[in-house]
């Protein structure tokens, strides 16, 4: 069963374990990172994920500095995870909680 919390810390390129939220929920980033953060989603169990949008054009949700914001899902079983594939200094600590 996937968590409905995913928290922890990186220090070198990877990604959060997944956690599946319906309604809103909480992505924070913080820490002294110099890299790189996707928000993905999977409607597979987690076999194939897609990076998410954070506005109408397709911009991926990209993230390069501490942030903390709120999204919303309205499908039932979707899990989401935070997928880092650039860190080139520091660590990065997550949190994604409902």
């Amino acid at each position: 069963m996937p968590l409905a919390r995913s928290e922890g810390q990186l220090s070198s390129p990877g990604h959060s374990a997944p956690a599946m939220f319906l309604g809103c929920f909480n992505v924070t980033l913080w820490g002294d990172f110099s890299g790189s953060v996707v928000l993905e989603r999977s409607f597979d169990a987690g076999r194939t994920w897609h990076p998410l949008a954070r506005d109408r054009a397709g911009t991926a949700a990209c993230f390069a500095a501490p942030i903390s914001l709120t999204f919303e899902e309205c499908e039932r079983g979707v899990l989401y995870r935070l997928h880092c594939p650039v860190l080139d200094a520091g660590r990065l600590h997550y949190r994604l909680s409902q």
